[in-house]
Parts: structure tokens; sequence; C-alpha cells
């Protein structure tokens, strides 16, 4: 291949890996876009519930581009062009000319419908192996390209939620805890030791109170003397100490009150 010939060629990858929808009539067409080292390929699909799939393909090599742009093209004018075909293609700007359903038609893939002379690529029925073949092909592809998108074919408008990082955990130092282990385990040894003293001083306060209540509560008696004499002359002093006016001779009889009688002046 010349230098020419692959420099029209690089200008045409501009077309590679397209996809587009055709809406004719009743009737839905896909076409798909692939560039290779020999090539521009486009393969188009009729859609149908009732029918099976069928596939046509067709392809622009470089003898096509230079029968239409000219062997000596210059690369700003191939830059023209083939911008033109791609914003013809993804605008939809194509149409299926010379539909035909029977098998063997020749069909072919119209671009530009707005132009006055549409570029056209000749259209080829591929057999049902080889068209289930590339549509298994095609839906390999589409799955790669859901992966990146949560594996969905039609990915939602909204956008994802953030992702928070983990937090990773910081594992407590070993000093830290046999520190706490340490401390834990003195004040409960100290609570320990405390305990019997407080008891012991809370006993003896209960018991000093006891006999402060004691004390207070209880009158005061002497001793009982063991003589006799002294238990009659004890009794009776304490007789006399209750009973006012007693004799002290004689505690049972009451003291005799002597009055000083008053006589009156002879005067």
């Amino acid at each position: 291949m010349s230098d020419s010939e692959n420099s029209l060629l690089t200008h045409l990858a501009v077309l590679d890996d397209l996809i587009q929808v055709i809406y004719q009539g009743h009737l839905k067409f896909v076409v798909l876009s692939a560039v290779d080292d020999d090539a521009w390929n486009v393969h188009v699909g009729l859609t149908s519930r009732t029918k099976e799939g069928r596939w046509w393909t067709g392809q622009w090599k470089q003898e096509d581009v230079e029968k239409i742009m000219g062997p000596r093209s210059s690369s700003s004018l191939m830059e023209t062009f083939v911008q033109k075909l791609k914003t013809a293609f993804t605008e939809g700007d194509m149409f299926i000319g010379n539909w035909n359903p029977s098998k063997g038609a020749e069909i072919n893939l119209a671009i530009g419908t707005t132009d006055k002379k549409p570029l056209s690529i000749s259209l080829t029925e591929l057999s049902s192996q080889d068209a289930a073949a590339f549509a298994s092909d095609v839906l390999f592809r589409i799955a790669l390209q859901a992966q990146k998108h949560g594996c969905q074919l039609q990915p939602s408008t909204l956008p994802a939620p953030p992702v928070l990082p983990d937090m990773p955990r910081q594992p407590r130092s070993r000093t830290t805890t046999v520190k706490d282990s340490s401390s834990t385990s003195t004040s409960t040894s100290s609570k320990s030791a405390q305990d019997p003293e407080t008891l012991k001083e809370i006993e003896e306060l209960r018991s000093q109170l006891a006999e402060a209540h004691a004390e207070t509560t209880k009158s005061p008696k002497s001793k009982a003397p063991s003589n006799p004499l002294q238990l009659r002359m004890t009794r009776g002093l304490a007789a006399a100490s209750h009973v006012k006016g007693a004799s002290l001779a004689n505690p049972n009889k009451r003291v005799r009150k002597i009055k000083e009688i008053e006589f009156e002046d002879e005067d």
C-alpha cells in the first residue's frame, strides 16, 4: 500500500465504531460502521419480530474513495469529505436505496439524502450463518460496553452516588491496652483493700452512737448498799428528800412548825 493510500484510509478512521438507526416506513434498520486497514465496512440489519433477522454488508476500499475524491486529493479536502460523511451518519441522514425484501436484491445504503447526488454503498446480504455470527459478535461488544455502566444497556441519567472510602480501623496499641488493664486492676484492688477499713470505722461509729444513746436514756442509779443500817439510812434520806416538810429525826412524821405567839402591848 502506498503512502497516498495509507493517508486516505487514515482519514476514514473517524467513521470507526459508529452505530445508527434508520426508520423507513414501517421498517427499522440498524447500521454499524467500522474501519480497518483495508476498507470502510458497513453492516445493515433489518429488525423484525415475525421474520428471521437479516443482515447486509458493504464496503469502500481505496479505489472507491479515489473514484469520488480523485487519486491526489489534499489532506484538508479529505478531512472535509470524511467529516461530512460522519455528520450525515450521526444525524441519521441515510436511507436504504432500491429496497426490495427479495433474496439477492441489489440494494444500497445512501448517505447524505439532502445532497443532490447522495453517496451510496452497495449492499450484499449475508447467509443465515454469517448473519447469526455477526449478530452474536455485536451483542458481545455491546455487553462489554455495558460493563462500564453497571451492566445496563441504558445507563441511568442520574449521577451515581459518591462512594465513600472505607475508613481503616486503627488497632489499639498493646501499650494502651496493658495500661488500661493495669489501671483497672489497681483501682479494683485499692477499692477491695479499703472496704474492710471502711466497714470497721462504720461499726465503731455505730457502737459509739449506741453507747451515747444508752447513757442519755438511762436514769442514774446508785449502787445499792449491802449494810442493813446503811440501807435504812439511805431509804430515810431518800424519803426525806421526796416528802416535803418531813421530820429529819423521824422521816415518817411531819415536822411541827412552831409559830411565834405575838402579844399586844399593854400600853
